[in-house]
């Protein structure tokens, strides 16, 4: 065929195909229709495998996947109506989702996306009505690729046509297929919903503090990812949550990429990501601190102070008008836990910082009963502890106790915990949401001043017997109670590494040579002799080898034959828990009565154990475990800098001795005041009215049952109260006696009534006598006793009688 003819017709070839080659289905999905092949007039054009569909963008293009034709040749021949052949693809990688229509079933097949050149048969029906449709076409869907989305781009042809006659020469030609697309997708948006707070316990993700996000995807899901978590989630649901763990800041245009089924049947994918939403904070508590409350003068008051913080509080929160909770227990794991009160929570830029101030008067003790209060010891312990020589080395690994002597301790431990109302759903436990400290609280009773201020008598002590009292309690400074003496049990329980193979070891041995005659062998673990010599009386100290053998034996001459050594113990040396530091056992002489001698039982010979080295460290050790104890006391409890204070609870005892009793007056809490330098001084006026007795006085504190107590119990011991000495001995001088008859009606019709008047009460007893007027005789008592009044009823009328009364003092 001539060239220009072959011109003609492949222009005709292509002519055909650019009606058809670009349909444009919303930008989302591109329909190429392509020519492969055609037959007519006994020749056939066809596309050669070099052609190539590409896009540019911004001037920069890009293959997007090459193809071609191939004529059978076994077909039947132009006069009839089909076409047969093959069509060539090969897509090119990242540049989207391609699928091949089968030009004679209308399926459609995913091109496999490999880079590799991939073959399908195709066959053209030649349609009745249409003389001039004798074009072969390669329909290709190509699905956009996400980069493309809003960008503005073209897609071209170039075509490689050829003839079947060799000497027809090939020619190309190149078209702009579309132009002006603009990249837009026709899969829906997922969108995100406003976030709102999720309590769930045991939920997962959906709980503890989490913000839930609803979403919805307008094709079915297959997995995602967020703005703040790369990692990959599964789901199955076209609507349902993202949970998100809420921070002290707004999570602003936070957002989710799903990936989605665009065709679960071919299994094309598409990747779309949601609108932006701004998650707000679930504000959680920072910086939980409990200090004590100290006064101007540095005093303890008893007031807890309670404080802690939340970041950026002027941002709305995930859930607005909720409150802080605050409990406070007096053990540990919070098993007594009650509610202390709950604090709103505020909204602004000087709202971050949250007080509290907890004045219970439980905080002053808390659990701390008498006995607990107490005296109790410190201990320590460690199951594997390793023992260093002076040097540093690892000696050994040993079982460590330490236990102090009973100590004041110097603080009793009071617990809070807070939390965001909202989160109780979560418990107070097992979430970043609850905050817990320990206040070790510090507060002793001010103990009594070690001299106090003398007695004075009052202006007019000589009539009113008044005693004035001035106790002086003082504001003393606290300090950290210390270790002083501790206890220490060990048990070795390993050399340290190889050192047991290398470090010699040290044994101890002695003998009474009158009684035998003996030697020691120490043979190396390879059976060579280390050691050989007598055992002397004078202990002697031998270095052996670990693992040593140690034979004792005893000389026995034997009279007519020849002598010998007789073993009598063997040992090895293997373990230093062995060890006891000591020697063969000697017995004391016994006398034998029978036989009329003293005599010495024969020793027992025993290598008891291995003198060890930590025997000579422990003071060392000792000593370390007591700084370590002190260390952990003042990290525990504090380094106490404060004073004591006076706590009504306790009781002020004043001690009021004589010769044959002793009297406890408690001293009124109200007459207790406090002064300006920091001290309490209290004020009491006694009354020592009985005459020929000797006062003395003493103060003391009762804190049987207070709410604080004394750092020491040496200061529980009474205080003496000097002063003027209180003994008087003045008599009561009777200033009025009178005598009257008694009754005028009863029995003591006819008695005498007697009555006198002291002039003071100083008077341990009365004696009344009576003795008849004109006679000799000695007067007769009457009555004895502590009453200024009796009736005489044994008066015999008509008789004159003269009547005595005296004052009676035991001094």
């Amino acid at each position: 065929m001539a060239p220009d003819k072959a011109q003609a017709y492949g222009n005709d070839f292509l002519e055909q195909s650019k009606h058809y080659s670009a349909m444009i289905s919303g930008s989302d999905c591109i329909h190429f229709k392509l020519p492969v092949f055609s037959r007519g007039f006994n020749d056939y054009f066809i596309a050669d495998r070099n052609s190539y569909v590409t896009y540019t963008l911004n001037g920069v293009i890009k293959t997007l996947f090459n193809y071609g034709g191939e004529y059978d040749n076994d077909s039947p021949n132009y006069d009839d109506d089909y076409s047969y052949g093959r069509a060539y693809i090969r897509t090119q990688p990242n540049t989207g989702y391609f699928e091949i229509t089968n030009t004679s079933s209308g399926k459609r097949t995913r091109v496999p996306d490999d880079g590799q050149l991939h073959i399908y048969d195709v066959r053209k029906e030649r349609e009745a009505d249409n003389s001039k449709d004798y074009v072969t076409w390669l329909e290709v869907n190509w699905y956009i690729p996400e980069y493309l989305n809003e960008k503005t781009f073209k897609v071209s042809t170039h075509t490689d046509i050829c003839n079947v006659y060799p000497e027809i020469p090939r020619y190309t030609v190149d078209v702009d297929l579309a132009t002006d697309i603009e990249g837009r997708t026709n899969i829906m948006q997922p969108e995100l919903y406003t976030p709102y707070f999720y309590g769930v316990v045991d939920q997962g993700k959906a709980g503890y503090g989490y913000a839930a996000i609803p979403f919805v995807t307008y094709n079915e899901p297959i997995e995602y990812t967020t703005s703040l978590d790369p990692n990959v989630v599964k789901v199955k649901n076209s609507s349902d949550h993202i949970f998100v763990p809420t921070n002290d800041t707004v999570q602003e245009k936070f957002y989710a990429t799903f990936k989605m089924w665009r065709n679960k049947a071919s299994g094309q994918e598409c990747t779309r990501q949601t609108n932006k939403v701004d998650i707000p904070p679930y504000h959680r508590p920072y910086n939980f601190i409990v200090n004590e409350e100290l006064d101007s003068t540095q005093t303890f008051t008893g007031r807890n102070l309670l404080s802690w913080e939340v970041k950026n509080p002027n941002l709305v929160d995930l859930v607005e008008g909720d409150f802080f909770e605050i409990q406070r227990a007096f053990k540990s794991d919070f098993s007594d836990a009650k509610a202390v009160d709950v604090l709103p929570m505020e909204r602004g830029d000087d709202k971050g910082e949250y007080t509290y101030v907890d004045d219970s008067r439980a905080t002053w003790t808390g659990n701390a009963s008498s006995t607990s209060r107490g005296l109790r010891p410190i201990s320590w312990g460690v199951p594997y502890y390793v023992l260093h020589d002076t040097n540093g080395a690892p000696l050994y690994t040993m079982t460590l106790e330490a236990e102090s002597t009973p100590l004041m301790m110097p603080s009793v431990p009071v617990y809070y915990r807070v939390r965001r109302a909202s989160s109780a759903v979560w418990g107070w436990t097992g979430h970043d949401f609850v905050l817990n400290t320990v206040c070790n609280k510090h507060n002793y009773l001010a103990p009594l001043a070690g001299v106090q201020p003398d007695y004075v008598k009052d202006e007019e002590y000589d009539t009113n017997r008044k005693v004035h009292f001035t106790i002086d309690i003082e504001n003393r400074e606290m300090h950290t109670v210390e270790v002083y003496d501790l206890n220490v049990k060990y048990e070795v329980r390993d050399y340290v590494g190889s050192r047991a193979e290398s470090m010699p070891l040290e044994i101890v041995l002695a003998n009474d040579p009158l009684e035998k005659n003996v030697r020691v062998v120490v043979e190396s673990a390879n059976g060579d002799i280390l050691v050989d010599q007598p055992v002397t009386k004078e202990a002697i100290r031998l270095n052996v080898e670990y693992n040593s053998l140690i034979r004792l034996y005893e000389y026995v001459e034997n009279f007519g034959a020849p002598s010998y050594y007789q073993e009598l113990h063997v040992d090895r040396i293997t373990s230093p828990t062995r060890c006891k530091v000591t020697a063969v056992k000697e017995e004391s002489w016994l006398y034998d009565r029978i036989a009329g001698y003293h005599y010495k039982p024969q020793p027992e010979y025993e290598i008891i154990g291995v003198e060890m080295e930590f025997d000579r460290v422990l003071p060392q050790l000792t000593d370390s475990l007591r700084n370590l104890m002190n260390n952990q006391l003042k990290k525990e409890y504090g380094t106490i800098g404060a004073r004591a204070m006076w706590d009504k609870t306790a009781k002020l005892v004043l001690i009021k001795k004589t010769d044959e009793t002793t009297n406890e007056i408690i001293i009124p809490q109200d007459s207790i005041r406090r002064l300006q330098n920091g001290n309490w001084r209290a004020y009491y006026t006694d009354t020592a009215e009985k005459a020929c007795t000797q006062y003395s006085y003493a103060v003391r504190i009762d804190q049987s049952s207070s709410d604080l107590c004394v750092s020491d119990s040496a200061m529980l011991q009474p205080k003496e109260i000097k002063g003027p000495d209180l003994y008087f001995d003045e008599s009561a001088a009777i200033t009025q006696f009178t005598a009257s008859q008694g009754s005028s009606v009863g029995e003591s019709k006819r008695s005498v009534a007697l009555n006198w008047t002291p002039s003071s009460t100083a008077v341990d007893s009365y004696i009344l006598k009576r003795v008849e007027k004109g006679t000799d005789n000695t007067p007769e008592i009457i009555y004895s006793g502590v009453n200024s009044s009796f009736n005489d009823i044994t008066a015999v009328p008509n008789v004159h009688y003269i009547y005595t009364v005296e004052s009676q003092y035991e001094c």
